[in-house]
């Protein structure tokens, strides 16, 4: 079962589900790059691939190229982001202990 705030599903309902239905209830989890154009690279992975001639998968490789790397460097910020985050409310946390136990000291003399 996947189970978030958001996301509550079963791993059996959700292999039945579309693509477009996956993606929604996957939201929370993705880019929102990927999330917003999710259409459009699904039908150019997999129907555009078995359907257009080889100078045309050429010519959208780069666009695809592209939008994965925007849904990399997206994924990656978000991840940096928590990890900025995570660091500075230990530092927060440590600097709030180090502040009690120094006017506990300075109270006590």
């Amino acid at each position: 079962m996947l189970k978030n705030n958001d996301v509550q599903i079963s791993k059996k309902d959700f292999t039945k589900l579309g693509v477009d239905q996956k993606v929604k209830q996957l939201k929370s989890f993705l880019p929102s790059f990927l999330t917003d154009n999710s259409k459009n690279i699904y039908k150019l992975l997999s129907i555009g691939i078995h359907l257009l001639s080889e100078e045309d998968c050429e010519q959208m490789f780069s666009v695809l190229k592209t939008a994965i790397l925007i849904i990399f460097k997206e994924k990656q910020a978000d991840i940096k982001e928590q990890e900025l985050k995570i660091r500075t409310n230990k530092d927060l946390n440590n600097f709030g202990t180090y502040i009690s136990a120094k006017s506990k000291s300075e109270e006590l003399e």
